[in-house]
């Protein structure tokens, strides 16, 4: 019954669209359809760029800035969770112009979250330069809007791009003070997952002692380290470590646990090199030879999915690149008719 009411919503909003009405009550009308399909979004349910378009085109005409802001944003979504980056990045491109940050009802926080879903698209298409100036901008609108867990969530994921610009020094200082604001604002949990996030790249630059510490931190305080709700990636941090600390039968203990309880790929594949590495110390020879052998079938797997992930990314940059210009030309032809319609006057 409440969804047939949310899609009565919806439909009468459309067609209220479709009429043109431009009066308060319409307007209000359409928006109520608007912050539905946003309710959608919010509890996970899926939308189209169809149920979207007719808001976007209504709002563009006849919405207040903040309306048009978060139609454009759930543009973006719809055009995302359909495969379609390079249209939804423009999208959200489209909502932050619509933003008027000098008004004084501006909603700070949803233009927060356009810059947010577009530091995850330069992320995946590896500009993680870009990256880090969008999430600069997404943290400074969370702040002023007031949503201080968003704001800490997007300065801590400025860390996976310092990571993959190979400055380890930064990733480690931005979660180390990411976590004191955790705490700060009462956020414990968020604070014990983000010390556990680093560890890894700890254990990588020989800093042993506080990779040991963030981990305890994360068993303790993270509320996730318990049976099975763990993320399996951090049983082989723990493994790396007591490997790299001589403890090899503490680290076979972990590796074996990745390997056995983990259904990610990519988890599977550190289990088995952990395993190969700790018997290799072992002077195990023959176990060895059979967990890299297993891991290297693995990586040749990794390799050919990499390979088709990169050509989908490069196809992604060219038609973003197509969009772009189709845009611009669509921009000219508007300027050229407009120009035409007053010299004609």
């Amino acid at each position: 019954m409440m969804k047939q009411a949310l899609h009565l919503i919806i439909l009468c909003a459309a067609l209220a669209a479709i009429v043109g009405c431009n009066t308060e009550s319409d307007r209000m009308r359409m928006r109520a359809g608007l912050d539905s399909i946003n309710i959608r979004n919010r509890s996970g349910q899926p939308f189209t760029v169809n149920d979207v378009q007719p808001y976007v085109t209504f709002f563009d005409e006849h919405g207040t800035p903040n309306d048009r802001l978060l139609a454009h944003y759930l543009l973006g979504l719809a055009y995302y969770d359909h495969g379609e980056a390079p249209m939804a990045l423009q999208c959200y491109q489209n909502a932050a112009e619509c933003a008027d940050t000098t008004a004084a009802d501006c909603d700070y926080a949803q233009l927060a979250r356009v810059y947010g879903q577009m530091s995850g698209i330069l992320y995946d298409q590896l500009l993680f330069q870009e990256q880090l100036e969008y999430l600069d901008k997404a943290t400074k609108f969370a702040w002023k809007g007031k949503d201080t867990l968003s704001a800490l969530i997007f300065t801590e994921q400025k860390s996976l791009a310092y990571k993959r610009l190979n400055q380890p020094e930064k990733a480690i200082s931005n979660i180390e003070q990411i976590a004191q604001q955790y705490r700060k604002y009462g956020y414990h949990s968020y604070a014990a997952i983000a010390l556990g996030s680093i560890s890894l790249t700890l254990i990588e630059h020989g800093q042993y002692e506080k990779a040991a510490s963030y981990l305890s931190i994360y068993d303790k305080e993270s509320g996730l380290a318990v049976d099975n709700n763990q993320p399996e990636i951090y049983s082989y941090f723990k493994g790396l470590l007591c490997l790299k600390t001589n403890r090899i039968d503490s680290a076979m203990f972990w590796f074996r646990k990745e390997l056995k309880n983990s259904k990610d790929f990519n988890n599977q594949n550190a289990g088995a090199w952990g395993l190969a590495n700790a018997y290799e110390h072992s002077h195990k020879n023959d176990s060895a030879a059979k967990y890299y052998k297993y891991a290297y079938e693995m990586n040749d797997s990794a390799y050919s999915q990499k390979a088709i992930q990169e050509v989908e990314r490069m196809q992604a940059m060219y038609d973003y690149t197509r969009h772009q210009e189709i845009a611009r030309q669509e921009s000219e032809r508007a300027a050229d008719e407009m120009s035409k319609r007053k010299f004609s006057i």
